[in-house]
């Protein structure tokens, strides 16, 4: 899951030419079949622009994979977006 939120993620235009970064926490809820049911942020003190984007990779990531009988029919994860311009 992670590296395929990670995958969607897009850095929006103008937190990247106005030099933000941030670290988003975000906790994802998927049904047996792998449909997001829920994303929310978790916290913290990330810019709005990059919460919403990592709401979004979240989002256009999905349907993840069927979850395994063993896991039950829902399953929540928290997968951690980093938001980060490249060294200067």
């Amino acid at each position: 899951m992670r590296r395929a939120v990670q995958r969607s993620r897009r850095y929006p235009y103008m937190a990247k030419r106005m030099g933000l970064e941030g670290l988003v926490t975000v906790r994802v809820t998927i049904d047996a079949r792998g449909r997001s049911v829920g994303v929310h942020v978790m916290g913290g003190r990330a810019p709005q622009a990059l919460r919403e984007a990592a709401l979004s990779a979240v989002r256009s990531a999905a349907p993840f994979p069927v979850l395994p009988a063993v896991l039950g029919t829902r399953l929540e994860a928290v997968v951690p977006i980093r938001f980060q311009l490249a060294a200067r």
